[in-house]
């Protein structure tokens, strides 16, 4: 079977992590495969393929602000999408994140392939253009089937699309990945990743550990990422007298290593779709602490089971979670003794099972 995976890039992110482990299963399977993306032929990838996946980089990044602009880009990609998907004989292709699902509904036109189409956060609380917003509803009812995520996000799509699927992202621990009685001893660490934007919501977590950081003056808060958010979570770290305690490392290759040294993770996202780093840290055995954010979390935490779910942007609930978690060690350790029971709901055999079923 050959299948093109489309996507913008394979920079971090947790769709892009999602498709290189799509991609590098059904490879592992003798599947044919290929990977495009709109980045440049001499950017690294982020994360890995394995070599027998096909790796087409479109070279297709130049932004434009003028509308004739946007417009020819628009035409650039989907000219050179569809010549990728024909040169693959492709006999299904799936697309990622909206804009590219738009982009590669055009490229399929009169095209013999399965069009699979998959939103990858919350559209309801996604910023996109009004163009965009009316391109969404014009175009999704041309694919052949829709993925999504969560039951929240597919009532968003019910009432226009008839053949839509609820697929959670696939999880799977790397065979280098160490059993928690094999790590060494925590360090009183609490972890946070992802892209250092507003979604995230990073500035709310540091306004919530500068609530508890003199009390617990031997616990530190390390934020893994990197993004355009970066000077003003530094500048309010700043503020707020945390140098020296709220570290912002940037991107790391090595998610599980450092996952691994934590003690508590948390998420503390103003919207998501189906958040790949919390299911991540929970099969790492770590006790997490999220928002209750649309939309994903309460899909992914048993409240008080192996996690703890606070009301969204609450800055005061969080604070008093991670409070309740540091200064209490039986808690802590009974909630990570729960979490890597993830893996038996989402086990990538398990959800890349899903995927099969309706290609």
């Amino acid at each position: 079977m050959r299948i093109s995976l489309i996507i913008p890039s394979l920079r971090c992110g947790g769709a892009e992590r999602v498709t290189s482990t799509m991609a590098n299963y059904w490879a592992e399977q003798g599947k044919q495969i290929q990977v495009i993306t709109f980045e440049d032929v001499n950017i690294p990838q982020f994360f890995s393929l394995r070599p027998e996946i096909t790796y087409t980089p479109l070279s297709l990044t130049k932004r434009s602000d003028s509308l004739i602009g946007l417009i020819v880009r628009s035409i650039r990609r989907i000219l050179a999408i569809r010549h990728a998907i024909k040169s693959h004989h492709s006999e299904t292709v799936i697309s990622f994140m909206t804009h590219t699902n738009i982009l590669t509904i055009f490229s399929c036109l009169n095209i013999k392939a399965k069009l699979i189409i998959s939103e990858r956060c919350d559209p309801s609380s996604l910023r996109i253009s009004k163009v965009f917003q009316f391109l969404r509803w014009g175009t999704y009812s041309y694919c052949d089937s829709l993925v999504v995520q969560t039951s929240e996000i597919y009532k968003f799509f019910s009432g226009n699309i008839q053949d839509i699927h609820v697929i959670p992202n696939p999880i799977s621990l790397p065979r280098t990945f160490k059993k928690p009685s094999d790590r060494p001893q925590k360090q009183k660490k609490i972890v946070a990743m992802g892209r250092l934007t507003y979604q995230k919501g990073f500035d709310l977590l540091i306004k919530a550990f500068a609530q508890i950081h003199c009390k617990y003056q031997d616990w530190e808060l390390i934020i893994w990422g990197e993004g355009e958010g970066r000077m003003g979570l530094e500048h309010l770290r700043n503020n707020l007298g945390l140098e020296g305690r709220v570290f912002i490392c940037g991107q790391t290759s090595e998610p599980f290593d450092e996952l691994s040294k934590a003690d508590i993770f948390v998420l503390s996202s103003r919207f998501e779709g189906f958040p790949n780093v919390l299911c991540e840290a929970m099969a790492c055995g770590i006790a997490t602490i999220s928002f209750d954010c649309p939309t994903g979390p309460r899909d992914i935490i048993r409240n008080e089971l192996d996690g703890i779910l606070v009301p969204p942007e609450d800055i005061d609930s969080l604070s008093e979670a991670m409070e309740r978690l540091v200064s209490n060690e039986f808690e802590r350790e009974s909630i990570a003794r729960r979490t890597p029971e993830i893996l038996d709901r989402y086990g990538i055999e398990n959800i890349m099972g899903m995927w099969e079923k309706i290609i």
